[in-house]
Formats: structure tokens, C-alpha cells, sequence
């Protein structure tokens, strides 16, 4: 796991110029959108996600399946049922 060193400013940039643009000034801009948001959000979302889980869950366990969740995906389409 990545250390989260902030966001880039080219991210934010990206993310201001964003607006009301078209599809094709996106696909032009794909690899500043996935290398200064998506990547920097991931790795914000990994530092501070297993801190905030065990501090507001540490006793739960989950199997990782969505179905074990709550969820009413059946179980067969995504998890190891056994």
C-alpha cells in the first residue's frame, strides 16, 4: 500500500476544467484523469479505510462476499459457497 501524499494538482485542475465537457475532451484527458484522481483516490481510500473500519467495527468479520452483507446477490453468481 501507498503512502497518501495528497492530491496533484493536475488532478484538481482536471477536476475543475471537468465542467460541462463533452466525451471526447475526456478521452482526451483519460490518462491525467486516471493518474491524478483515480489513482491519488484509491490510494486515499486504502490509508484511511482500514483505520476507520477497525475503529468503528473491530468485532465483525465479513467473508468478503456481498450476499454474507446484506446484499441479495445469490451467493452461486459471486462467492465461494462453502
Amino acid at each position: 500500500m501507498n503512502e497518501f501524499d495528497g492530491f496533484p494538482i493536475e488532478g484538481l485542475d482536471f477536476l475543475r476544467e471537468l465542467g460541462d465537457r463533452d466525451k471526447a475532451w475526456f478521452d482526451a484527458n483519460r490518462a491525467t484523469y486516471q493518474a491524478s484522481v483515480v489513482a491519488p483516490t484509491k490510494t486515499f481510500v486504502e490509508a484511511v479505510g482500514k483505520p476507520l473500519a477497525a475503529g468503528f467495527a473491530p468485532a465483525r468479520a465479513t467473508s468478503g462476499c456481498p450476499s454474507r452483507t446484506g446484499m441479495t446477490i445469490p451467493e452461486a453468481a459471486c462467492c465461494d459457497t462453502r
